[in-house]
């Protein structure tokens, strides 16, 4: 897949988890010309990223973009009840996959949906605050 990819004047990075961190990949990558951005597993082990990756802005930067990643799948398992699959068949939880992604798509004008609220918006799709509490919204 990376060998299909157009190259540009910059060079390409690569953002793996910590089961990437190996020798051999990390060496084929560099074969390769492109970045490991992988981080780092430092568990009873020497980490295959070194400082020549590690030492760059970039590769910070990579990280926390990683994380907000990390943390939509974690909203996703925990708080959306994406952990176990709802339906039987594929396209129905492929469907059910796209309606979560799509609450957490940024918006044009920098406002994020799904950060409606201190509560991410969700209290009001789960029937928390005034509503529940039996207050009404008056028609005006």
């Amino acid at each position: 897949m990376l060998d299909r990819l157009a190259r540009k004047k910059r060079r390409l990075t690569l953002g793996a988890d910590k089961g990437y961190d190996t020798r051999d990949f990390v060496a084929e990558l560099r074969q390769r010309k492109v970045t490991p951005h992988v981080s780092q597993n430092q568990s009873g082990r020497r980490s295959a990223i070194d400082g020549r990756t590690t030492s760059h802005g970039g590769y910070k930067v990579s990280q926390k973009i990683r994380k907000r990643v990390e943390e939509i799948f974690g909203w996703v398992k925990t708080v959306g009840g994406g952990r176990k699959l709802r339906y039987i068949g594929l396209e129905a939880n492929q469907l059910l996959g796209g309606i979560y992604g799509n609450g957490l798509q940024p918006r044009a004008d920098g406002a994020n949906r799904a950060s409606a609220g201190r509560t991410g918006g969700l209290g009001r799709r789960l029937g928390s605050g005034n509503a529940a509490k039996g207050h009404q919204r008056s028609a005006s």
